[in-house]
């Protein structure tokens, strides 16, 4: 094998190498330890993630300047009293309080909205909106990072029934 063959192949390991990273790092949901998330409501008053445990739950990871978000978010809001009635829906910033409330108020969605302590980057998110289902267990049974269409019927069906699982 001559040396530019070599060369070629190191260059195609390299760029694989740095695609997979910037594959894993933007666009795979990370592994986070729900129990252990550090969120505050309004009030700045930590919030129990162990009060989850039994419950069915969604976590969207948002921005209020983030447009997937502000879609995935008003899709979830179309059908979440019809058809999620018995799922607690936590929508989670790192944004300020002030932005948290500017936007609870704003949008009047039924859902626990709650901000971060740290930043997103320091639980691992380096994109949004990323959402994860959470079974009774407080298990993540699914994650999933960019706009999810809660709307469309296979993808509602689809969750719902990892959600019943």
């Amino acid at each position: 094998m001559n040396k530019k063959n070599i060369f070629i192949i190191i260059g195609l390991i390299i760029t694989a190498c740095v695609g997979y990273y910037f594959y894993d790092k933007y666009n795979a949901a990370p592994k986070i330890n729900i129990a252990k998330l550090e969120v505050v409501d309004k009030d700045t008053v930590l919030y129990n993630m162990a009060n989850l445990k039994g419950k069915k739950v969604i976590i969207s990871f948002y921005a209020s300047w983030c447009p997937g978000c502000l879609e995935e978010l008003k899709a979830l809001n179309a059908i979440y009293k019809q058809k999620l009635p018995d799922v607690v829906v936590l929508a989670i910033t790192d944004e300020s309080i002030e932005k948290l409330i500017a936007f609870q108020q704003k949008k009047q969605y039924p859902f626990t909205f709650l901000t971060l302590t740290s930043n997103f980057s320091d639980i691992g998110i380096n994109s949004i909106p990323t959402m994860y289902l959470v079974n009774t267990k407080g298990e993540i049974i699914y994650d999933n990072v960019g706009f999810v269409d809660w709307e469309d019927e296979s993808t509602f069906n689809h969750l719902n029934a990892l959600l019943n699982d």
